[in-house]
């Protein structure tokens, strides 16, 4: 029963984080603090979760430093060229597509940890990529730019390898450190990320707005992303030694579904009947996943 709950919570902040940018997608843009700012503000009050979590009694290990680095390394990929792929074409085809990268963790576990899986779970994978591909919209307009269209794959890719990576390196570290030292891994990480975007700030900040967060600037919205972010990270470590064939794929699906809700009753969204018909078969993904 708890770990159900832990994968409700996870997916629950899962979908704000995409609530939150939708939030923030709505602020005008002569008003918007800047998207490096924005980002810098998001991973700095993820670091505040895990220090809030932080024990007291400080666990450091050499080895922590090369998946710390790897996962900062996925993490600004993930971030920045889901931007990148928005920036050059379509919003809900990168979305998609990048929902399918938490099944790189998955199948890390099948793979390479022995997990089992069963004739049900495999009716709940069946599932799952029918929900996935349901929810893509019926027509997706690509830019008549080759190039462009080129650049917009490329990536994606690197966002879906980014984002499958992170939970995957999450889980791997978890695994060799005996569930130690969650924060301090999570803390060497997003200060690197942090650093990361500062500099850009830096970079441009000709076109980057004050840094504190407000309403208006959209930085509130920031900021409670990396509030989701940050929950979402720890409780994925927290179920670090759970069978990832379970875990990530169930909070993927969730997460979708749950995003799906929240776009019709807030934000009124009008979808089709087969991407309604993907709620009904991401609930039923669920719960095959989870016998």
């Amino acid at each position: 029963m708890q770990f159900i709950l832990l994968i409700l919570i996870t997916a629950v902040c899962l979908s704000m984080q995409d609530i939150f940018k939708k939030c923030y997608s709505c602020v005008s843009e002569h008003k918007k603090m800047g998207i490096y700012t924005y980002y810098l503000i998001s991973v700095l009050v993820a670091m505040v979760v895990f220090l809030a979590n932080y024990g007291g009694d400080a666990f450091f290990e050499p080895k922590m430093i090369p998946y710390a680095c790897g996962f900062a390394v996925s993490y600004f990929c993930a971030v920045f060229f889901t931007l990148k792929a928005i920036e050059v074409g379509s919003l809900s085809l990168t979305s998609l597509i990048i929902s399918y990268s938490l099944l790189i963790p998955s199948l890390y576990g099948i793979i390479f940890l022995g997990e089992k899986i069963t004739a049900i779970k495999i009716i709940g994978y069946v599932m799952l990529s029918v929900s996935l591909f349901c929810v893509k919209p019926g027509k997706v307009e690509l830019n008549s730019n080759r190039a462009a269209n080129k650049k917009m794959c490329l990536y994606i890719a690197i966002a879906f390898v980014g984002n499958g990576l992170c939970s995957t390196l999450q889980k791997v570290y978890q695994l060799e450190s005996g569930g130690r030292g969650k924060s301090e891994f999570m803390l060497i990480s997003l200060g690197i990320v942090a650093a990361a975007f500062f500099v850009l700030r830096l970079m441009h900040r000709k076109t980057e707005r004050v840094f504190l967060p407000t309403a208006e600037n959209g930085g509130w919205y920031g900021a409670a992303v990396g509030l989701c972010n940050g929950i979402v990270n720890w409780l994925m470590m927290v179920m670090a030694s759970k069978p990832a064939s379970i875990v990530y794929p169930s909070v993927s699906a969730g997460a979708i579904v749950l995003t799906l809700i929240a776009s019709k009753v807030f934000f009124k969204e009008r979808h089709t009947r087969i991407q309604d018909f993907s709620f009904v078969i991401g609930v039923f993904s669920i719960i095959f996943l989870n016998i």
